[in-house]
């Protein structure tokens, strides 16, 4: 797609031209029609003036399926099954077309999402090398958040019709601008904390408070955020003593919930997320079932908000 615009020019003088304004959209949908029928020779790249070396150098080495792409003549056309080529491939030719006008921007609507979870990570990162190589800005929209994390160089997080937060990813993870927003982005443990100086103290003892926290000074009772990776299981001894209500396993990770307990044995405050390293597990099993007494100890800094 091509959007044309209406630019004034920078004299101002009121008159306008005519200017070229060349959007590209790509969304899950064209990769899906791209499978019924994909032509293999691109009479519009030629017509839009890319050069096929120099379009197959910046689209189709870095994909593990270039070899196909580079026995094929850009001036035949060719008609491929979805059978022979797959998804990815259907897919990446939809890329090919988008990036066929040189866009300024190229809007991708969940571009990913018709692709089997194997190829989705990897494919990911080919078409980021492509962005960046071909110096193109892309509007990436998706749902996926590891995929907004992972490939954004700013992440836009949208809530009720509204940007709440833009920010480079590690500032939306790290450091998101409310609590509603930490809860919405991975998982996140709000816990009630008290401010004195640099550290804040909380269930977990007194921890160090992230500098780009912004606490008024009259404001002492504060919202901490402590992220699942932050809390260790160490031996038993100083920290917060838990039991294990549930455990699951991931592969890379495994994911606890824990119910800490009060000073006389009982329950005390609200569950806490722990994430562990998977990996293996010597035995076999889980390796915290349900039920299994931890001893839990945060690691700051810690970012935190003022208490409602």
């Amino acid at each position: 797609m091509t959007l044309l615009a209406d630019v004034q020019n920078a004299a101002g003088t009121g008159t306008s031209r005519r200017a070229s304004r060349r959007v590209a959209l790509l969304a899950a949908a064209t990769a899906v029609a791209a499978l019924m029928a994909v032509p293999l020779a691109f009479l519009l790249i030629e017509a839009a003036g890319v050069g096929s070396a120099e379009l197959r150098s910046l689209i189709f080495r870095p994909l593990t399926w270039s070899l196909l792409w580079n026995t094929v003549p850009l001036s035949a056309v060719v008609t491929v099954a979805c059978a022979v080529i797959g998804t990815a491939a259907a897919w990446c030719v939809a890329l090919a077309r988008a990036l066929a006008i040189e866009p300024a921007v190229v809007l991708l609507d969940e571009p990913f999402a018709s692709l089997d979870a194997h190829l989705r990570a990897s494919v990911r990162a080919d078409v980021q090398e492509i962005f960046r190589r071909a110096g193109t800005t892309a509007v990436l929209v998706t749902h996926d958040q590891d995929e907004a994390l992972s490939v954004a160089d700013r992440v836009a997080a949208l809530r009720d019709g509204r940007i709440a937060q833009c920010a480079p990813p590690e500032d939306v993870y790290s450091r998101p601008a409310d609590p509603r927003l930490a809860s919405f982005i991975g998982d996140a443990n709000l816990v009630e904390g008290v401010v004195g100086g640099s550290t804040v103290k909380t269930l977990f003892g007194c921890l160090p408070l992230d500098p780009a926290a912004t606490i008024p000074g009259s404001a002492s009772q504060v919202t901490v955020l402590i992220r699942p990776e932050q809390i260790d299981i160490v031996p038993n001894g100083n920290g917060l003593t838990a039991h294990v209500t549930s455990y699951r396993y991931h592969g890379h990770d495994a994911v606890l919930c824990v119910q800490p307990e009060d000073e006389a044995g009982g329950a005390g405050s609200q569950p806490v997320v722990v994430r562990v390293t998977g990996g293996p597990q010597r035995p076999a099993g889980p390796q915290y079932p349900a039920g299994t007494v931890v001893t839990l100890r945060a690691r700051g800094p810690v970012f935190a908000w003022p208490a409602d």
